[in-house]
């Protein structure tokens, strides 16, 4: 089976750039929580939704469906012996040991991505992913602070399986494909 790889931190540290670079490193395909939860809906991938409508969207309900339907769309991947890379904040302890489990239970190898950045940097992500008005993510400047408050620190992974990528350094795509690699 292939690996799954969880690219996961708050809104706004650059998740989806990550996942490209794990694609591109591991081939395979990126499974994006944003589209998903999406397409649970019924919305376009680039549908806007504000105030009780965005409420709705990411409700504890509604975010469980969506990680459960991620694992669902990378069993196909893994049992084709390719890499299913997961962008998604993965902020619960509960959704990375489900995840775990998931790899586990069909034998394949399992790496979670730690991505983390300066504050003013991800504002700074978030503002012009908003006024590019193109990404499936709702996740604007505003919705920062609660993601960062919400995310539990993954102590849970194991060290060997566990990189860490400050992602508001220079050359960071490049260290995280040499990682990558390396572990092939």
């Amino acid at each position: 089976p292939g690996p799954l790889v969880l690219v996961c931190g708050a809104v706004g540290i650059g998740k989806s750039t990550a996942a490209r670079v794990a694609q591109e490193a591991l081939g395979g395909a990126t499974i994006a929580s944003d589209r998903v939860r999406k397409r649970l809906a019924g919305l376009a991938p680039t549908d806007r939704m504000r105030g009780a409508d965005l409420d709705a969207l990411y409700a504890e309900g509604v975010t469980e469906q969506v990680y459960a339907a991620v694992l669902e769309r990378a069993e196909p991947l893994l049992s084709s012996g390719r890499a299913a890379i997961l962008d998604a904040t993965y902020s619960r302890r509960r959704h990375r040991e489900a995840a775990q489990r998931f790899a586990a239970a069909r034998g394949s190898e399992s790496l979670l991505i730690e991505l983390r950045c300066t504050r003013d940097v991800a504002l700074s992500r978030l503002a012009a992913r908003v006024a590019r008005g193109a990404d499936p993510s709702d996740a604007g400047p505003e919705r920062y602070d609660a993601s960062v408050a919400a995310f539990e620190a993954p102590e849970e992974w194991p060290p060997g399986a566990h990189l860490v990528i400050e992602t508001d350094r220079e050359g960071w795509q490049g260290r995280l494909a040499a990682a990558i690699s390396s572990r092939r």
